[in-house]
This record gives structure tokens, C-alpha cells and sequence, in this order.
């Protein structure tokens, strides 16, 4: 009975954080990982975790994902990569992994927008944002 307890403990402290469902006690996970369904939430995380989101891009139509606004004082940018289409076909898409930091305790709003880089003071096609509070 111990033993299924712990290992029922375990589960939900992996897959909890990977559903974008903190996995604490008090709400404050130490580790997220969201997708595109997580646009417009609200995560609670503990400073010096990591959040990371993963959304589908296609580089190949020129258009693609970057930061748009966010508060560095409270969230870095802790890395950023494309991942190529599993199957390696002209125009087929791919994804890309933002990892963000929390570095300090607040509130702030992480906003991705979909567009293409040289094409200035046009709105992006797609956004996504994220309501952070770091505790």
C-alpha cells in the first residue's frame, strides 16, 4: 500500500507540471511545461523555475514565434529552439520550445506573437500570452 502511494505521488509530481497543473501544495510548481492551449492562463510558479512552451511553427512560410513583450526583471528568456518537422518535407511544420526563468517574485504577462521579422509595424497572425505570478 505504501509503495502504490509513493509511486501515486511521483506520477502526479511528473505529470501534473507537463499538463500545465502545478503540482504543490500551495499552487506554486517548480517546473511548467504548456502548450497552445495554455493561451491566456495563469501559472503559479516558484522564482528560479523554469516554464517552458512549446508551439507550431513553420519556418518555412516566413512566419515565426518571438517574445513580444514580457518583463526581464521578472522573466528571462533562458532558451529558444526550432525543432524540425518529424518528417523532413519541404513545407511541412515544425515546432519551437521557448524555456522561460522566473527571477524574481511578481506578476507578469508573456505575449508571443507569430509573424514574419522583416515585416515592421504589422500585427502578428497568431499570439499567445501567459499570465505568470512567481512566488
Amino acid at each position: 500500500m505504501l509503495k502504490s502511494l509513493s509511486r501515486l505521488m511521483l506520477c502526479a509530481a511528473v505529470l501534473l507540471p507537463i499538463a500545465g497543473l502545478p503540482a504543490c501544495a500551495d499552487d506554486t510548481a517548480a517546473a511548467v511545461a504548456l502548450g497552445a492551449k495554455a493561451n491566456g492562463q495563469t501559472v503559479k510558479i516558484a522564482v528560479g523555475s523554469e516554464i517552458s512552451i512549446l508551439l507550431d511553427e513553420n519556418v518555412t512560410t516566413g512566419y515565426s514565434w518571438d517574445v513580444v513583450k514580457s518583463d526581464p526583471a521578472l522573466v528571462s528568456l533562458s532558451g529558444h529552439e526550432s525543432q524540425p518537422a518529424a518528417t523532413p518535407m519541404p513545407g511541412a511544420p515544425g515546432k519551437v520550445l521557448f524555456r522561460l526563468k522566473a527571477i524574481a517574485a511578481g506578476t507578469s504577462v508573456i505575449e508571443l506573437g507569430y509573424r514574419r521579422p522583416w515585416e515592421t509595424g504589422v500585427a502578428p497572425v497568431e499570439t499567445f500570452s501567459l499570465n505568470v505570478e512567481a512566488k
